[in-house]
This record gives C-alpha cells, structure tokens and sequence, in this order.
C-alpha cells in the first residue's frame, strides 16, 4: 500500500500484514527503479525462506515490471508464469463471491437501463452526441459503487459497421441503431462486459436489421440450451 495509507485497509479483517515499497514505475522511481527493486526482491526472498523454507526459490509471478524480473532473478529464483494459475483461481467462487457477482450485474443492468432511457427520451428531440449518451452508463457506475470503464466503445448508425470505433461528438439522427459494449469494472472490483444494440426512433428497423436481431436471439437461446451443469468446453466446441 502507499507508505502514508496504510491505514486505507485497516477496516478489513483478511488483511493481516501491511506493506508498502513494491511500486516500481518510472513516474515514483526515477532512474533508482533497480534499487526499489532490488529491494522488493529481498523482502520476498525472506517471506518465502520463512513460509516456504529457505531451499525453496521456485516462485510464480502473474505480472511484473521487468526490473522486478531481474532482480528476483539475481536473488536466485526461478520465475515462472503464474498467470494461468492466478486465472484457475479465479474461476472457483465462493458463496460471497458469487452474491457479489450477482450485485455487480445488477448494478450495471441498472445503469445501463438509465442510459437507454436517456438515448429513447432525448435522440427524438434533441442534439444528443454518442459521447452524451456514454456518459450516462459512466455516472450511473459511480452511483452504484462502480469503478471505472476500459473502453468507449458506443457507436450509432453508419459508425455501427465496422465495429470497434471509440464514441465521438456525433450527434445521434433519429431512426438509427446505437450499439455498444460495456467494459465496465463495477462493484466491488467486478468487470461486468455486456453488449446491446437498440432501435431508437417512431419507425421500424429495416428488414435485414429486424433478421438480424432474430437470428442473434436464436444463438443466444441456443447455447443457453447447451450449458448446464457439468458440461466441459470440449463438448460445447464439439
């Protein structure tokens, strides 16, 4: 934690050791990174000698800045990738966690809804930007305990295809698609990524959009067929 916060985690009973010292970025460090990081390296030396035994120097690192590398590498230990493990971890959930979960989807539903109302209520009327309507699903994360959001990926009519542009300052026509992802790292540290496209305006889609939409529902309905309890990867790539 920062030196001076260490304070910040003292409410949290899982928390049972404090340190601080292990950034290593140019921006804190200047050109003595290799000093923070040599002394980073020793202090986990000495952790893994007192809970691991000292003849024990084979550690996992999930990520790490190359500074740190070497000089866990220079105290002697063997290095090896530890992100696969850290995500295996992950993919087990317990009961609180899974209660969390479900709170972080709900909220960003939440939100989401509140954009969509304000896209339906204020396109038809008025001068309304993709980055107006963004903006919304941002403030209702904050609300809900949200944290922050990865992208801006929220299009509308021509800007829909091809997919993968960021929101601008164009103002959404009446009668047009609006299409985004979410991206969004919401309560309590949870990432909830959801897509959705509406319809916004008094007329209806064109033919192909309305196939569109039917034939995503239908893949949709489709794999929540295939998955249930017990089933493997392999069977639903099959």
């Amino acid at each position: 934690d920062y030196k001076n916060g260490i304070f910040l985690s003292e409410f949290n009973p899982l928390v049972r050791e404090r340190r601080s010292g292990a950034d290593l970025f140019y921006f804190d460090r200047g050109d003595k990174i290799d000093v923070a990081a040599d002394t980073f390296a020793n202090e986990v030396r000495l952790l893994c000698a007192e809970h691991a035994g000292p003849g024990n120097m084979r550690i996992a690192v999930d990520k790490i800045m190359l500074h740190g590398l070497r000089a866990l590498e220079a105290q002697g230990f063997t290095v090896v990738d530890g992100e696969e493990i850290t995500e295996k971890s992950r993919a087990i959930k317990g009961p609180e966690e899974i209660r969390a979960m479900r709170c972080a989807s709900h909220a960003c539903e939440t939100a989401v809804r509140a954009m969509e109302d304000f896209a339906r209520a204020q396109v038809p009327v008025a001068s309304v930007t993709e980055n107006d309507i963004w903006a919304v699903l941002h403030a209702e994360n904050i609300r809900r305990g949200g944290e922050w959001i990865e992208t801006r990926l929220l299009t509308s009519g021509p800007r829909t295809n091809p997919w993968f542009q960021e929101c601008g300052p164009r103002v959404v026509q009446n009668n047009e698609i609006i299409a985004f992802d979410t991206d969004l790292v919401g309560s309590y540290g949870i990432c909830v990524d959801i897509s959705r496209t509406w319809w916004v305006g008094d007329r209806k889609p064109r033919p192909d959009m309305i196939y569109a939409m039917q034939h995503g529902v239908e893949h949709i309905m489709q794999n929540m067929e295939m998955l249930k309890p017990g089933v493997m990867i392999p069977e639903l790539t099959a």
